[in-house]
């Protein structure tokens, strides 16, 4: 008589027979037997639910965030320098706008394929990187003017 897994007197490697824990005695197996079964027929390629939509079409990237995160600061350090609020390292902060901008960018291209679904974040991102790159950039050209008034001696 040929004996299953699921029988308690299955013989174990050693000849005798495999003792069982009593709770696992009448549990059920742990495919179900309709997942055992070979489908009747294969869809065609390119056919499967999954396929037509996108796999992360409700998600949100991180991306975004980051460059939320690297415009804020951006922005802050341009703001911060125009105010005077002692040293602040102004090509630090245009590497913090140029970060922010590429994945504030990589976020909104995310978007567009429908991977991501945080445009507004993107978007955010993007202007506050621009905003502190060009408050940088005028803030260098203000005093380049300033000191060449002074030095040429006209006001």
């Amino acid at each position: 008589m040929p004996t299953t897994p699921d029988d308690p007197q299955t013989p174990s490697a050693e000849g005798g027979p495999l003792s069982l824990p009593d709770e696992w005695v009448g549990m059920p197996p742990a495919r179900p037997e309709s997942a055992r079964r070979m489908p009747d027929a294969v869809p065609a390629a390119g056919t499967w639910p999954a396929a037509s939509a996108p796999l992360a079409s409700a998600t949100q990237n991180s991306r975004a965030l980051i460059g939320v995160i690297l415009g804020g600061l951006a922005a802050a350090g341009a703001a911060a320098a125009w105010v005077g609020l002692g040293f602040v390292p102004l090509l630090g902060v245009i590497g913090l706008g140029i970060g922010g901008i590429v994945l504030s960018a990589m976020a909104l291209t995310s978007v567009r394929r429908g991977l991501a679904t945080n445009r507004g974040l993107a978007v955010t991102g993007l202007v506050l990187s621009i905003l502190g790159i060009v408050g940088v950039v005028a803030l260098y050209a203000y005093v380049i003017a300033l000191v060449g008034a002074l030095v040429g001696g006209t006001a």
